[in-house]
């Protein structure tokens, strides 16, 4: 087994072991809380009601860069896309608080040279309703959301690079935004202004990979990357199926590009 020497490593596999981008979840109207205020087992229980729901989120381009850059090198950004589907838990306090949990699986493509399949991913979270009307409201999110994604290849060129040693992607993220919703009828549209902070992390840093067409391998080292723009936008609405239902669609702009559907009930 070779390591490093000997056996050139294609630069576009160099590019592909720098670890992989996975990213956020959707935010979801500021006024939800409040929105569906009547459940299907609990009735108009205004202390605390609990919603069931399905989430669809597909991270379409999102930039990253590294985190500790190596003086005379160029900086490597990452082209990724990220689909999630999951189903997610709330517990809510008198209309006006969220607390919810997200469980589900993640699957990971970048620049079509690398690609896991679909691995567990969870995600915790709070809203926070500041002030409803009849008109407005004005909320605040948190949230946390991580995966483990374990590539089992490399492929460059055309060709595929099998990884022979245990390597791991461990992805964190913190997210926060702040945004306004138009109360209507059966529609409620909203805006968020969002900060999003995430970092892929690899383990260990060095991994193993075996050449096509032979059973010479070598090894090489990878490294953390970070969020390369932390400020964003995100835009939605909100269709009400009465006072127990609600489906949601949203995007994300700037830090992120992405879009999601999410459908929830009350119990």
């Amino acid at each position: 087994m070779i390591f490093h020497k000997l056996i050139p490593i294609p630069a576009l596999i160099l590019y592909c072991l720098t670890p992989l981008s996975t990213s956020a979840i959707y935010f979801g109207n500021p006024s939800q809380p409040a929105m569906q205020t009547e459940g299907i087992i609990l009735g108009e229980s205004n202390k605390f009601s609990f919603r069931i729901g399905y989430l669809s989120d597909t991270v379409y381009h999102q930039p990253y860069t590294d985190e500790f850059p190596l003086l005379g090198t160029n900086q490597i950004l990452s082209d990724m896309k990220l689909s999630t589907d999951g189903a997610t838990l709330t517990l809510n306090f008198k209309n006006r608080l969220d607390m919810n949990v997200l469980i589900g699986q993640s699957q990971t493509k970048i620049d079509r040279e690398v690609c896991t399949e679909p691995q567990f991913s969870w995600g915790i979270g709070s809203k926070y309703v500041l002030y409803t009307n009849n008109t407005i409201a004005v909320g605040i999110d948190f949230k946390y959301f991580q995966s483990k994604q374990n590539p089992a290849y490399f492929v460059s060129e055309g060709y595929a690079y099998k990884v022979l040693s245990d390597y791991t992607l461990f992805y964190r993220e913190i997210e926060a935004a702040f945004g306004f919703s138009y109360l209507m009828n059966f529609l409620s549209p909203y805006i968020y202004a969002t900060a999003l902070y995430s970092k892929i992390q690899p383990s260990p840093l060095a991994v193993i990979i075996r050449l096509p067409f032979s059973n010479i391998s070598v090894g090489t080292t990878s490294r953390s990357i970070t969020t390369q723009e932390i400020w964003g936008v995100a835009i939605g609405a909100t269709i009400s199926g009465g006072k127990s239902s609600s489906l949601t669609l949203e995007a994300r702009f700037f830090n992120q590009n992405a879009v999601s559907v999410s459908g929830e009930i009350r119990f």
